[in-house]
């Protein structure tokens, strides 16, 4: 079974079985196991560090990313980073949103950066990093998708 998902999702997934014994009718409730697929691993640096090696991956522009989403909020955005096995790096600014990880890549591991930056209650500037510009915009595209979802 797969499912998609366009906005979190705190809801366990179940399959409803129900069978039939010797006249009774049983209906029940299975848990199902939910994997999600992570390609990253976790980069776990200071704040320093972070600054160092973001700027080291060289200048961007930034996209703001507008959200009508009520549930779009630092904390959400956090556990989304998490959820992609990004480490979280303290910001010192709890509306900022600072994530560090690596990727496999065929060369061997490529660093990649997520700093947000919550400007109103619906409004983040992003700003994603990497030494590779196909991962950064794939992380990006993920990012806005999680924000933009409502």
């Amino acid at each position: 079974v797969t499912v998609k998902a366009s906005a979190p999702n705190t809801n366990t997934a179940s399959m409803q079985l129900s069978y039939s014994a010797g006249g009774d009718t049983t209906n029940t409730s299975i848990t199902l196991p939910s994997v999600v697929t992570k390609f990253f691993s976790a980069m776990e640096i200071d704040k320093a560090a972070f600054d160092d090696k973001f700027d080291a991956c060289g200048m961007s522009l930034g996209d703001v990313i507008n959200t009508s989403a009520r549930w779009a909020t630092p904390d959400v955005v956090r556990d989304a980073l998490s959820g992609l096995n990004m480490a979280l790096v303290d910001a010192g600014d709890p509306a900022t949103v600072i994530g560090s990880a690596t990727y496999p890549g065929p060369a061997g591991p490529v660093d990649c950066f997520v700093k947000l930056e919550g400007v109103s209650d619906s409004t983040f500037l992003m700003d994603v990093r990497s030494g590779d510009d196909a991962l950064k915009n794939t992380l990006e595209k993920v990012v806005k998708q999680v924000l933009e979802s409502s």
